[in-house]
């Protein structure tokens, strides 16, 4: 069972994010599709916005391998059970990974980030979250919680959003400083790109 938190932010709250994330200690990775397959540590001037990364501790020891059969790419702990067989991916995801690399979050101890897409010229930032996928079954089906550490530092940087950002009236997203500042000058804050006021979110 995962638990998220959903986000709108614009780069100056991300950029925020990430001085906190680095206050402690942690850092963000993205997988690296093509010939390099790896792990790649993100420097301050690759953030990037409607991206995927991953909150990674790096007192973790990990291995980093590449599955033929389905196409992705894996962080995980060297402890970990081996992974089960997984579903095809679609076409769409298969082209995704060919462009950008992604790691398999619910099986990695990581926290998997989607950063806010930020449309410019349509005055529009669409939703972002951080995910961690806590529970998982080893070779016996026996259901078990995968890391206290884990759900610990999803904890954290959920609560620093919750702190620090705005809630919407729903309850169910939360808005950056930056993000909203832009929203109360006739920004729309949205996952979707049809302007129908049924799926505005209103803070």
């Amino acid at each position: 069972m995962g638990r998220q938190t959903n986000f709108f932010m614009n780069k100056d709250d991300l950029d925020n994010f990430i001085i906190f994330l680095r206050d402690q200690n942690d850092c963000l990775i993205k997988a690296e599709a093509g010939e390099n397959l790896g792990p790649m540590f993100v420097s301050e001037s690759e953030y990037l916005t409607d991206f995927r990364y991953y909150i990674y501790n790096t007192s973790y020891k990990i291995s980093f391998e590449y599955f033929e059969h389905d196409r992705e790419l894996t962080l995980r702990t060297i402890e970990k059970f081996p992974l089960k067989d997984r579903e095809e991916l679609t076409r769409e995801a298969e082209k995704r990974f060919k462009r950008f690399g992604y790691v398999r979050s619910f099986d990695s101890e990581v926290i998997e980030v989607i950063t806010s897409k930020i449309i410019e010229n349509e005055k529009q930032i669409m939703e972002g979250r951080i995910y961690v996928e806590l529970y998982d079954f080893d070779e016996n089906d026996m259901k078990y919680k995968r890391s206290e550490a884990l759900e610990s530092m999803y904890v954290k940087y959920s609560k620093y959003i919750k702190k620090n950002f705005k809630i919407s009236k729903d309850k169910y997203y939360y808005i950056g400083p930056g993000a909203y500042e832009l929203y109360k000058k006739g920004w729309w804050m949205g996952d979707h790109r049809k302007r129908d006021e049924r799926l505005r979110i209103l803070f």
